[in-house]
């Protein structure tokens, strides 16, 4: 909901995360543009009447992302299915676009976004599994599949590595070559190299 959002690093506070430590959020909600060219994430309540108390800027979630003062935030975004819906003015969803251009204005080099899709497509499902194909990669890559270099350690450029090449490589099969799904790692500020953070120790 819009106030869970809003109150997103006080509950974050609550559950004992530090300053020394990583922060990863996986969250699941619809990304739209509006006719102003806001990017917006549609909350479980929404309601096409109520459009301004049941979405949330991502401009907002991420300053609120900001004010946490975990060493790095990672926000795992699975931004939904829609790719244009009149009822809402959205004919063309340009919504990874806009996500780029708000985490590169928040400015803070210890957050970085994975957004499931880039601009054009959307987050497919499969039947199959029952479950978006993204997440699937997502939850597999970190319980170890995405440790290409077999070191015991899932760091975030393994994890959008195996992530965006078995994603693609799934949908392009699922869809017979017709539809394209790539998975986007974002920063705000590419400055200075740094090592991409690890995600998870795995236990030998």
């Amino acid at each position: 909901s819009r106030r869970n959002a809003e109150s997103l690093v006080d509950s974050v506070k609550e559950q004992g995360v530090q300053s020394g430590d990583q922060l990863i959020i996986y969250l699941t909600a619809h990304g739209i543009v509006d006719a102003d060219g806001n990017a917006f994430l549609l909350c479980d309540d929404f309601d096409v009447d109520k459009q301004s108390r049941t979405r949330v800027l991502i401009n907002d979630l991420l300053d609120e992302l900001s004010n946490c003062d975990a060493a790095t935030k990672i926000l795992i975004l699975n931004a939904g299915q829609i790719d244009y819906d009149p009822r809402l003015g959205v004919f063309v969803n340009d919504f990874p676009e806009r996500l780029k251009a708000a985490v590169e204005q928040c400015g803070d080099s210890s957050l970085w976004v994975y957004c499931s899709h880039q601009s054009l497509q959307y987050s497919q499902v499969s039947h199959a599994v029952q479950r978006s194909i993204f997440g699937l990669f997502i939850a597999e890559g970190l319980k170890g599949a995405a440790d290409i270099d077999q070191n015991r350690d899932v760091d975030l450029r393994e994890l959008a590595l195996f992530t965006s090449a078995n994603v693609a490589s799934w949908v392009q099969q699922l869809s017979a070559g017709v539809a394209r799904q790539d998975p986007i790692l974002l920063r705000a500020s590419e400055a200075s190299f740094t090592p991409l953070p690890t995600l998870v120790t795995l236990d030998p």
